[in-house]
């Protein structure tokens, strides 16, 4: 076999593994706990691909746990913080979104408080620009990482953020109580 016949050769079985590397997975439950343990939320997906199912958030206690709410919706992976009397909050993050460029139509991250919705950020509003994405083979993100969710102080004042950065290194945080979304920096890349 000629050196050209084996490089095409190469590269094709390496299109064919990068692509396999590419699948989705199917959704599987998820459980995830606030950080000093008060609180626990656990997501079950009622179909292998979406968001149909539900999250139920529970309060520890010395016996049996406490659901506090559902929400109607399954996230494959999620943030849970309970300071309280106000929370608890969830964060519950979309699925990896198809295609090559943000969309208004895929969800990034939705914000609970007490079980109340607070507000939905679509992939777009957070890359700003449909072209602002880190792309694979059939799939994209626009998050490079979480930090989570952060307690913060103004004003002698205790609220709670959900910070990330964008794959463009930009340094955001939402406010839990009003779902405002703030860039507080650039992160170097």
């Amino acid at each position: 076999m000629s050196r050209k016949a084996q490089q095409v050769i190469l590269g094709l079985l390496i299109v064919q593994c990068a692509a396999r590397a590419d699948d989705e997975a199917s959704n599987r439950a998820y459980v995830t706990a606030s950080r000093w343990g008060a609180y626990y939320a656990k997501s079950i997906p009622h179909e292998s691909y979406g968001t149909k199912g539900v999250t139920r958030v529970y309060r520890v206690t010395e016996d049996v746990d406490v659901l506090e709410y559902e929400i109607n919706r399954y996230f494959p992976s999620l943030h849970v913080e309970g300071p309280g009397f106000q929370g608890p909050y969830v964060v519950g993050c979309g699925p990896w979104p198809r295609g090559d460029r943000a969309s208004a139509e895929h969800l990034a991250f939705a914000v609970y408080k007490q079980g109340k919705l607070i507000k939905e950020f679509s992939t777009l509003d957070l890359a700003g620009r449909p072209d602002s994405v880190a792309q694979s083979v059939s799939h994209y993100r626009v998050i490079r990482n979480k930090a989570g969710i952060v307690q913060k102080e103004r004003e002698s004042r205790t609220f709670y953020v959900f910070r990330f950065t964008t794959v463009d290194g930009r340094e955001l945080e939402i406010d839990l109580d009003t779902g405002t979304l703030t860039q507080i920096g650039k992160a170097d890349k």
